[in-house]
């Protein structure tokens, strides 16, 4: 397995962590917080950047196997990774709160990330070469 092509989805999983972890009273306030929903397009990003990147790690691999079931692997990756995020803000995370919506707009985000990947491919096809 080449970590080198999956080191920018394990440091953003850090920072998806560092993230989740700041209790509710520490979050910065701003004007963006005041746009109904806001929160949810901030998961729903956050989601779609970590299953790009992991599928991208995937690909890039020795392995035939992670090669062609990247974008399974990633999403259910994606999927455990962003209820587990929710669980930990449930359970952990004082003045945070662990939300089914929240976890939608991440699936959803997991999904996107790899329809762009996806998609996105055919367009910079540069991207894709070693």
């Amino acid at each position: 397995m080449k970590l080198n092509y999956l080191l920018p989805v394990i440091l953003w999983s850090l920072v998806i962590l560092w993230l989740i972890s700041i209790p509710g009273g520490n979050i910065p306030k701003t004007p963006l917080l005041n746009i109904p929903h806001f929160d949810k397009l901030v998961h729903f990003g956050i989601f779609a950047v970590f299953t790009f990147l992991l599928n991208y790690g995937l690909i890039k691999q020795p392995s035939v196997f992670c090669q062609n079931h990247s974008y399974t692997i990633s999403l259910l990756i994606g999927v455990i990774y962003s209820a587990g995020t929710e669980i930990l803000q449930y359970c952990f995370i004082p003045g945070r709160f662990g939300e089914y919506w929240d976890f939608i707009a991440n699936a959803s985000g997991c999904l996107v990330g790899l329809l762009v990947f996806k998609y996105g491919k055919k367009y910079f096809p540069a991207f894709m070469h070693n």
